[in-house]
């Protein structure tokens, strides 16, 4: 199981910050021969960032092949103690990753991503409880007000039946519009399951991100990740914040909206 230290009281939200991801400059040589210097010092940039603003962090692994399965859980196994998740769009692949992350041992630290009605495969979360994991993260694909619950409650039967404990609800924001509604019903999904919510506000602030950037250049798409990401953290137990490349703003952004509700008297927003 995935152990996160939450902060006391209303937990801070856990940042989940992605890496191998498509275009990412690291991977010059090809997806397998990448830059691991550079890798590290982006996993060492997010821990530094993580201890500094006290919130917790995890990292994301995007698979597209069977070969990089290894290659990368290796890697970041190797140079980082933090959790991981490992995504990919086919079930193959996810299993593979959880095959081989059975095969090393690295289940407690594991986060399988991702689980869904639209997996095609009612027995992926049977084969992750057979292999060891017990951490998930459940994906809605629901846009429709009132029908996430609905998708949660039939995931988390699920994933609960095949022996996998710790659960991780992703509201699967696409968009900046309606965002707030889609939040609000995460806490209604959290307070009657009992399972942590979270989504990826970096799914909806990259789509605008061309139309922000000819108003203002690249600061003002910081601003408006920035605001985005803080709001969310209001509302979320968890982010997937996007490309590992951006905590220098998303974590100072979101310490700072937790510490607006903070009662402690510092010069530090930390």
């Amino acid at each position: 199981m995935v152990t996160i230290a939450f902060a006391k009281g209303e937990a801070a939200p856990v940042l989940i910050g992605t890496i191998f991801y498509t275009g990412q400059r690291l991977l010059k040589g090809g997806r397998r021969e990448f830059d691991r210097a550079a890798a590290e010092r982006l996993i060492a940039q997010q821990a530094e960032l993580a201890e500094l603003t006290g919130l917790s962090s995890m990292l994301d692994l995007v698979l597209l092949s069977p070969e990089e399965v290894q290659v990368y859980i290796d890697f970041v196994a190797e140079v980082t103690d933090m959790p991981f998740a490992a995504g990919a769009a086919r079930e193959e692949l996810r299993l593979a990753a959880a095959r081989y992350v059975a095969e090393v041992g690295l289940q407690r630290r594991y986060l399988h991503n991702s689980l869904s009605l639209l997996s095609g495969n009612p027995g992926e979360a049977e084969q992750l409880a057979e292999l060891g994991v017990r951490s998930a993260i459940l994906l809605l694909h629901s846009r429709r007000h009132g029908e996430r619950l609905e998708q949660a409650e039939r995931l988390v039967k699920l994933a609960s039946r095949a022996g996998l404990r710790e659960l991780l609800v992703d509201l699967g924001i696409v968009s900046l519009s309606g965002m707030q509604k889609v939040l609000e019903e995460g806490l209604q999904i959290r307070q009657a399951l009992g399972v942590k919510v979270g989504c990826a506000p970096a799914n909806a602030t990259h789509l605008a991100r061309e139309a922000v950037e000819r108003l203002g250049g690249s600061t003002s798409f910081v601003g408006l990740d920035s605001a985005v990401h803080g709001v969310a953290a209001m509302y979320c137990d968890f982010l997937m914040y996007g490309a590992i490349e951006h905590a220098p703003w998303i974590f100072p952004a979101v310490a700072g909206v937790r510490a607006l509700a903070s009662e402690r008297s510092t010069e530090s927003p930390f």
